[in-house]
This record gives structure tokens, C-alpha cells and sequence, in this order.
């Protein structure tokens, strides 16, 4: 774990910055902040884009009093090819050659334009097993990256995924009592796309995981088509209305079919998961990233699942300091730049 970087939660329509470390098991966190509305940088490639995005970042940091240059990037699962894979325990070049045959089966572009990342989560010594997380990405997008950071005035230290920086958060920070078969699931809800995580509470880890097109932007393009309402009434809407089945305006029942679509994927999962490991139980199902921006999902999705959700607390897991406090209560919009900035 590094002290002389900040992390940069590049998302779709937001960014985050964290600047911490790791304190006797918490968080330290001396800066933290985000913004909303910004722009569309994985859709607009056009050097105006980085441009304009690249002034924000800057000023950003400048306003949160981060003055470190190093950073790590932390992008959207949606953005990325990710698989979390047994293998044996081979020799370096065996291993090497092995994840990329593994590597050729899941991702849906030539692995000589793909950057391939991998993270040795567990060795088994008696099993002589190795659980091991694959990431890859085009290596356009990872250089347009690098081009954003730069233009901000910022050096690149490392680009990760969501998956990526939460599983160490998870791992290094979060603790839970080691019990056999038991686990979580974590829902990253995104912008366009949302992943599922597999929490195992013996390993400590993330084992697996799914990632699937349902976000944020699907319920505002509802509100906007069926209730007619700009996006940031549609906005303001979800917030302070969202899912409520007794709500001013029957936006539950607006945005019944995509809710059911995102508690199926999360139910088929469950189901899946408990079969696949064996497991005797999920004791629970945690909402970060975007889910603050939608009143009332916690809700929705634990009366499909029959499990307790609710939104991850954090608080527990951070140190409290001025920039904690500035940043407001709800933190879990904030897991991907914390994990960041532990790398």
C-alpha cells in the first residue's frame, strides 16, 4: 500500500477523489470529495473531451487541497473484462501462458489489443491451487486513460477496475467473522451497467462475480419517456421519491419493469452462487456505488430477495477527519476510491 498517491474513481458522469491510507486496520482518509454530471469521457473520444474533463479534475484536487501527483485510477466494471479463475500453481511462464488461453475465452476482442492485468488473491499450498483475478481492458481506452491523467497535470501510477480496488478494501479493511459457507453480495450499481460480487467470509475475498447492463441511467430514462421530466428533474425525482409505493407520483410503478429486471439478476445470482460453492447461506446484500441516488432500492431488492439489504456503512472502517466530515455521512458512493487508494 502506497502513501504517496491519491486515488480518481473515474466514473461514466462522475469522478471521485480519495486521498488515505491504510491506519491500524482503518482508513485514514485526509481528503476525499466528488462530482456529478461531468463529461461523458468513455463515449465522447475527441481530444475536447479530455480537455474539458482534465480542467475538472485539477480543480478538483485543487479544491480538496490534494497536492500529491501520483495517482490510481479506479474505472467502471462495465469498461472492463473481469474473471476470477482457480489455476494451479505453476511456474511464472506456465501460469502467464495459462491466464492468457483463460483470458481468450472471455474477453470479445484480440488479446493484442486488450491490457491484461492479474492479481494472485490466494495460493493454496497443500491444494497447490491459486485463486486469481484477470482484469483486461482495450488498451485504447487504458492510453486515453493515461492521456486524461496527464493533460490534468497528474502522473498515472496504475489503472484498476471497480472490481479490482473493492475487492482490496473488502479484503484488507473489511472484516467479518471467518465463518465456513457462509457469504455476502455486494451490488456495485453503476451508471450503465452494475456488478454482483460474491463475498466469501472465510477467504475474506471476492470469488465472483457478475457484471450486467442494468444502472443508474436506465431508471432516469424511464422517468424521463413515461413521466416526461428533464434529466435533472428525473433526477431530483429518484432522489427524494425514488421507489416509495406510496409516493407523490407512482414512479414504483413507472419503473416496475427495470426494478424487476435488476432483482431478477440479483436473485438469479444468489441462487446460482449457493449452488456453485456449496454455500449454507448469504447472510446479506450490501448496495454501493450510485444506489444513494435512488430512494428506497434497498427496499425493493430485499423484498425479491427475502435477504437484509441495505447500503454499506462505512464508518466503522474510517478514520474520522475533517475531509471524512466534509464529504457528508454516506460514504458508500466512495468504495472503488477508497479501495484505490490503498494500492
Amino acid at each position: 500500500m502506497a502513501d504517496n498517491l491519491f486515488s480518481l474513481h473515474l466514473g461514466e458522469e462522475s469522478i471521485k477523489m480519495v486521498d488515505g491510507s491504510a491506519v491500524n486496520g482503518k482508513v485514514a482518509i485526509n481528503s476525499i470529495g466528488g462530482l456529478s454530471h461531468t463529461p461523458f469521457f468513455y463515449e465522447i473520444d475527441t481530444p475536447k473531451t479530455i480537455e474539458d474533463e482534465g480542467k475538472i479534475l485539477e480543480k478538483l484536487a485543487t479544491s480538496l487541497k490534494i497536492k500529491t501527483k501520483n495517482l490510481n485510477v479506479v474505472i467502471p466494471d462495465g469498461m472492463t473484462y473481469s474473471q476470477i479463475l482457480e489455476m494451479p500453481r505453476l511456474k511464472e511462464k506456465e501460469l502467464l501462458s495459462a491466464i492468457r488461453y483463460q483470458a481468450d475465452q472471455f474477453i470479445p476482442m484480440p488479446l493484442d489489443k486488450a491490457s491484461l492485468d492479474l492479481e494472485i488473491l490466494q495460493e493454496d499450498k497443500l491444494k497447490k491451487k491459486l485463486l486469481v483475478l484477470i482484469v483486461a481492458a482495450p488498451s485504447k481506452l487504458i492510453s486515453q486513460v493515461e492521456k486524461l491523467v496527464e493533460a490534468a497535470g497528474f502522473i498515472p501510477d496504475g489503472v484498476e477496475n471497480e472490481l479490482s480496488a473493492t475487492g482490496r478494501f473488502l479484503s484488507s479493511i473489511y472484516k467479518v467473522k471467518p465463518e465456513p459457507g457462509v457469504a455476502s453480495v455486494f451490488i456495485n450499481f453503476g451508471f450503465s451497467s452494475s456488478s454482483l460480487y460474491l463475498f466469501h467470509h472465510e477467504t475474506n475475498l471476492i470469488i465472483d462475480l457478475h457484471t450486467f447492463k442494468i444502472g443508474l441511467n436506465l431508471f432516469l430514462k424511464e422517468i424521463e419517456v413515461n413521466a416526461r421530466l428533464d434529466i435533472n428533474k428525473a433526477e431530483i425525482a429518484l432522489s427524494q421519491i425514488g421507489l416509495a409505493d406510496n409516493g407523490s407520483v407512482n414512479l414504483a410503478a413507472m419503473l416496475k419493469p427495470v426494478t424487476s429486471e435488476l432483482t431478477s439478476e440479483v436473485e438469479k445470482f444468489i441462487i446460482a452462487e449457493k449452488e456453485k460453492y456449496k454455500l449454507s447461506k448469504i447472510s446479506q446484500v450490501f448496495l454501493m456505488n450510485q444506489s444513494n441516488r435512488i430512494k428506497f432500492l434497498g427496499q425493493k431488492i430485499q423484498q425479491a430477495v427475502g435477504l437484509p439489504t441495505g447500503v454499506l456503512d462505512l464508518a466503522p472502517y474510517i478514520t474520522k477527519t475533517q475531509g471524512v466530515i466534509a464529504a457528508g455521512n454516506d460514504l458508500s458512493g466512495f468504495v472503488g476510491a477508497i479501495g484505490g487508494t490503498l494500492r
